[in-house]
């Protein structure tokens, strides 16, 4: 640090410990500290205010060298945190940003798409960007590298329902067929594609694997609160048992869609059919 000036007498350092000889007889030793790059995130942003684990999104951001030196080139990457401050609980995604050398003062801003991983649990969390993730840069403040965003992305996904099932007849004979109608509801944070929905009679008001299969009906995607009602013509197998039985409608039973709760798919209805033999 030339010309470094200490109580009025001056002196020269070349390194980071230097002695300073004044002009009195005396000596004063000073400690400087060598100019280093010093990256930060001034931004940190995300383009989608909701996202299911294993899928994708666009995360931005803006990282400035405050430091005294020209940075060598580094790399920014990504987390998903329940808070503001980066540890070790927060989810890393895949995807990173390659940012070039910089400058003192100068900046560099981008957007990379990041995948959520698939382990990730439900919840709504802050992006965090961090600077030099990887730790290429030898810098002035290592604990100052990231940001989170402002805003929050929720981790969720759909959640199908059945709403309402209309009542079987009183009584049908098997072989023969009658309608149902029946109310699909997406009741869960994100859209669900398309899903198929089907019916079964039971002896009881919950489907296990003694209920017989009697039809189906194809269900298109559903966005957030989105219902979908139809009819369908169902068929008694002609091998069922002389009885009665409840219907039970069951929402996504071929399982295309990933739902939040997969145990709340099915509906009974609140009375029974007598099911007849010819």
């Amino acid at each position: 640090a030339a010309g470094s000036l200490f109580m009025f007498w001056g002196g020269a350092c070349s390194g980071t410990s230097c002695t300073v000889t004044m002009d009195s007889p005396k000596t004063v030793t000073a400690t400087f500290a060598p100019n280093k790059a010093d990256l930060i995130v001034t931004m940190a942003s995300m383009s989608w205010p909701a996202a299911t684990p294993g899928t994708q999104f666009s995360a931005g951001d803006t990282v400035l060298n405050q430091g005294g030196v020209t940075s060598a080139t580094s790399t920014t990457r990504y987390y998903l945190s329940l808070d503001t401050v980066k540890d070790a609980s927060d989810r890393l995604l895949t995807g990173t940003r390659a940012v070039p050398a910089l400058a003192f003062g100068s900046n560099s801003s981008g957007n990379v798409v990041v995948t959520i991983p698939t382990s990730t649990p439900l919840g709504t969390y802050f992006l965090l960007a961090c600077a030099d993730d990887t730790a290429h840069v030898v810098e002035s403040n290592e604990a100052n590298n990231c940001l989170a965003s402002t805003t929050t992305i929720l981790v969720t996904r759909p959640d199908l329902l059945e709403t309402s099932l209309s009542a079987p007849p009183p009584s049908v004979v098997r072989g023969t067929s009658f309608s149902v109608t029946d109310t699909v509801q997406n009741q869960g944070g994100l859209a669900a594609g398309a899903s198929t929905t089907r019916y079964f009679l039971s002896t009881n008001q919950v489907k296990d694997g003694n209920d017989r299969l009697i039809g189906s009906r194809s269900v298109p995607a559903l966005e957030v609160t989105q219902t979908s009602t139809a009819t369908a013509t169902v068929t008694v197998p002609s091998n069922m048992t002389p009885g009665a039985y409840y219907l039970i409608a069951c929402a996504d039973n071929v399982g295309n869609v990933t739902e939040i709760d997969e145990t709340n798919n099915c509906l009974a209805s609140d009375t029974t059919v007598q099911v007849t033999a010819p």
